[in-house]
């Protein structure tokens, strides 16, 4: 009489006895290499989902890469305006260092006659215009006699009114340079807006370089206008638009008192613009001196992102566009900022009903029919029960037509990045810098069309990019 071996299903005793649960078993013997680097996959794009709310909840971004940029070409266009400025501290300053102007204004503080000083006028005008000569801006230059109210200022033109002079030694600016004492100070110019000019000023009160002996206050006034121009002009030369569009009509420049120096509505803008304005920034006092926060020009989201101008007090205030920012049209006063948490919900979601369709409602694997082994009277081949384990992986299908547009840097990055690997891993295996990555990341979702990580991820993991080795595109 002939016997067949039967082989028990894995989990399961030869007395019937189940070791583990059915359903368990089942989703072990499903799930191969390829199925389990899918959920690999899923679970990080998960893991991504909800890093991004938790970034939504606290900072109101989807993806930080932009962001990023944009504070990154800001700091250094403010940087470039600070540059800009130091460059008229420093004429301030050859007052104090240079000999031959330091003796001059001693000569001139030391005069018999407090009218005559067509000589010592001479002198301070020509060096002012030559070295300011290739520096935007400049209005006038003045200085004051520090012990003697009557001498007659000297002045680097003819533009500043007697009235405005008087003025400025009475106000408040002329005290503040006093008590600095030697040290370059920034102000606005209230006493130039009042005399019709739009003027920020930096002075300085001078000292005999040896005896130390007070001579008085060189000061030189600048249109404050050019100070927003500085930075919208950096920014045009630097600033990459397709990440976003840089509202050039509404940077500002604030002093210490929040009040704006340099923009639109320091310089005759239309009734429109300072009305924007007013609403984007209600309150430019804000407690920090860098930051970021939303707002709304003429029914357009905005990202303004603002710094301090170094050695000034004062602040600059850049707007973006979040149309530009995140590449899609904002409606009905709604900011992407405000769509990216819902989003952020519904790919989580997708990511989990993906994995559980993928699991558990995959057609349960059949055993394989009895080999002649069996008819034979010998033993079933080794896996009666569950899925073959050739390879785990099916045949790869033909690339995508989208691949093509990819260099072969992006597509390693997209490929570790579809494997879950951050940025610092992927810089790590790519012996390249996390910067880097972030610049390849902002080209691959502008070659894919895709707004961020998870949805480039999900596409490459549809192609079966995250089955593939990286090293293949050396």
């Amino acid at each position: 009489m002939e016997y067949r071996v039967r082989r028990e299903p894995r989990g399961v005793s030869a007395n019937g006895v189940t070791l583990f649960p059915a359903a368990l078993s089942r989703v072990i013997a499903a799930v191969n290499r390829r199925r389990l680097l899918a959920v690999v996959v899923l679970v990080s794009a998960v893991a991504l989902g909800l890093a991004a709310t938790r970034h939504s909840s606290v900072s109101g971004w989807a993806d930080d890469t932009e962001t990023d940029y944009c504070t990154l070409v800001i700091d250094q266009a403010v940087a470039n305006l600070a540059t800009f400025l130091k460059g008229y501290e420093d004429a301030t300053f050859q007052f104090v260092a240079n000999q031959d102007l330091n003796r001059l204004l001693l000569e001139y503080v030391s005069a018999a006659d407090t009218y005559e000083i067509a000589p010592y006028n001479q002198a301070f005008s020509n060096f002012l215009e030559g070295y300011t000569f290739s520096r935007r801006g400049v209005y006038d230059a003045v200085f004051l006699d520090e012990s003697n109210r009557n001498r007659k200022a000297l002045t680097m033109r003819e533009s500043l009114p007697a009235a405005y002079i008087k003025a400025l030694r009475d106000s408040s600016t002329y005290q503040e340079i006093m008590r600095a004492d030697g040290k370059a100070v920034w102000a606005f110019g209230e006493n130039c807006a009042r005399a019709g000019m739009n003027c920020v000023i930096v002075g300085r009160r001078i000292k005999h370089l040896f005896t130390q002996r007070p001579l008085g206050v060189v000061a030189i006034m600048i249109d404050a206008d050019e100070l927003a121009g500085v930075v919208n002009d950096y920014l045009h030369d630097h600033f990459y638009f397709s990440v976003g569009t840089v509202k050039a009509n509404y940077t500002v420049i604030v002093d210490r008192e929040g009040c704006i120096i340099s923009g639109p509505s320091a310089s005759g803008s239309s009734r429109d613009e300072e009305l924007s304005l007013r609403q984007l920034y209600p309150n430019s006092r804000v407690s920090r001196a860098e930051g970021r926060f939303t707002g709304s020009i003429r029914g357009e989201d905005v990202l303004v992102i603002f710094r301090p101008v170094s050695d000034t007090g004062w602040r600059a205030f850049v707007p973006v566009s979040l149309a530009g920012l995140y590449g899609e049209e904002s409606s009905g006063g709604v900011s992407a900022v405000e769509l990216s948490i819902p989003m952020a919900g519904g790919l989580i979601a997708g990511a989990l009903a993906a994995t559980a369709v993928f699991l558990f409602l995959w057609p349960s694997p059949r055993a394989h029919p009895p080999g002649p082994a069996v008819a034979r009277g010998g033993e079933e081949p080794e896996d009666t029960y569950g899925v073959p384990e050739v390879d785990g992986l099916r045949p790869e299908e033909s690339d995508p037509e989208w691949l093509g547009q990819l260099t072969d840097k992006e597509i390693q990055v997209l490929i570790l990045m579809s494997q879950g690997y951050s940025n610092r891993e992927i810089a790590q295996k790519t012996y390249i810098a996390k910067q880097t990555v972030k610049n390849y990341a902002s080209c691959i979702y502008s070659k894919l069309c895709v707004r961020d990580r998870v949805q480039a991820s999900l596409l490459a993991v549809e192609a079966g990019l995250n089955l593939r080795d990286y090293r293949d595109f050396d």
